[in-house]
């Protein structure tokens, strides 16, 4: 498929500072942490990750550029992935488990 027109590339691991989102709606900042994949590869998260059993995490912050109106919808897109395949059972049980707890948080249906 085609790319999605707005996507953006965030580099992994980089420098901390972060990919500048901004567009009409939004302003801010996303940052991809990536555990390391063995000891010798170079991670400025490496002691982050020394603590956690996760293996990565993606940071968004900033701000709405207008009031919200209804509900917020959140997606990744990932570039490399094959979208002609039908997702998998415990890939569907992972996004619904990470929406209801998201839900949970957040609050909204």
């Amino acid at each position: 498929p085609a790319p999605r027109v707005g996507a953006k590339l965030i580099e992994i691991n980089g420098t901390g500072e972060g990919t500048l989102i901004d567009n009409d709606y939004f302003q801010g900042t996303a940052v991809m942490m990536h555990r390391p994949p063995d000891e010798d590869a170079p991670c400025i998260y490496r002691d982050y990750f020394a603590t956690r059993g996760r293996c990565w995490e993606l940071r968004v912050q900033g701000r709405f550029k207008t009031e919200k109106v209804g509900r917020l919808f959140a997606g990744v897109e990932l570039p490399d992935y094959d979208y002609s395949e039908q997702v998998g059972v415990w890939s569907t049980c992972l996004a619904r488990t990470c929406q209801a707890a998201l839900q949970r948080h957040l609050g909204g249906g």
